[in-house]
């Protein structure tokens, strides 16, 4: 399996960059804007979830939590707090938050609209129900 990637220079402009991906047996052309922006925002995204993983009621420095997480020493109640309370915390808070921007996707692609809610289509008579 092999991945090219290469700047598109085609016979048609669609007015931005784009990065061509082909495999065996997928070939996508992605915008080299939104590549960027969705790489900053991940490493956003872990940076401040293992920052998260210090704060509470019981502070834990950063380099220590970093330590806990990536199977380093430290104190056995410090390794619950980080390990088996915040962890899964911060985890679900990135998947239902993800999941919440993918529903929201969809939503808006089904209206058209880009300002389109579940109440447009009735979804949310539904689920009163």
């Amino acid at each position: 399996m092999t991945i090219e990637a290469e700047t598109t220079k085609s016979e048609i402009d669609y007015g931005y960059p784009a990065v061509t991906a082909r495999t065996k047996h997928f070939t996508g052309r992605f915008q080299v804007r939104a590549l960027v922006v969705c790489a900053v925002l991940g490493v956003l995204s872990v940076v401040l979830a293992i920052a998260t993983l210090g704060m509470g009621q019981y502070p834990i420095g950063f380099g220590e939590a970093l330590d806990i997480l990536f199977g380093g020493g430290g104190e056995e109640f410090r390794r619950m707090i980080v390990l088996e309370w915040r962890l899964p915390v911060i985890l679900a808070a990135l998947v239902l938050g993800a999941l919440l921007g993918i529903g929201g996707a969809i939503f808006q692609s089904l209206t058209r609209n880009p300002l389109g809610s579940p109440d447009i289509i009735g979804f949310d008579a539904g689920s009163y129900t």
